[in-house]
């Protein structure tokens, strides 16, 4: 999975869990840049999250599936790249109600009624991360590729 650990994974991939806020990096079909906070899940080693439908990220990743998350922490640094593939029937997913308790139970002000699937979800799959502190850069700068 790792080119070269230097940072645990296991502690990476908490950070991405216990995070509140992301920002989603997709790109226009003008090849016009766009990023956005949003927030998500870090979800059976995936990160999932909603828009609307017609909102720049979700027509921006309907040209160009590429996508990159990363976290709002500059002193500890996670960067994910992948691809964003739109969960066509999310209320079909047999993990559906488990995805709705995740979410509300860490965005508890979030209604349960107001999670609804008419907004468009994405799965972001990563090919890679990348992390790093600012105390140890470019020390403990590590890379996990997968798939």
């Amino acid at each position: 999975m790792s080119d070269d650990q230097r940072l645990p994974w296991e502690r990476v991939s908490e950070q991405l869990a216990r995070a509140r806020n992301y920002w989603v990096g997709t790109v226009g079909p003008r090849a016009t840049p766009h990023s956005r906070p949003m927030w998500g899940l870090w979800w059976r080693d995936g990160f999932v999250f909603n828009t609307g439908p017609d909102a720049g990220t979700a027509r921006n990743l309907a040209a160009r599936p590429e996508v990159t998350v990363h976290l709002e922490s500059a002193e500890h640094v996670v960067i994910v790249e992948g691809v964003a593939d739109r969960i066509a029937e999310p209320a079909a997913l047999p993990e559906a109600g488990e995805l709705v308790g995740a979410w509300t139970a860490k965005y508890p002000e979030t209604p349960a009624d107001a999670i609804t699937f008419d907004r468009a979800f994405f799965l972001v799959r990563p090919r890679a991360v990348l992390a790093w502190t600012l105390a140890g850069f470019p020390g403990d700068l590590t890379r996990w590729r997968f798939g």
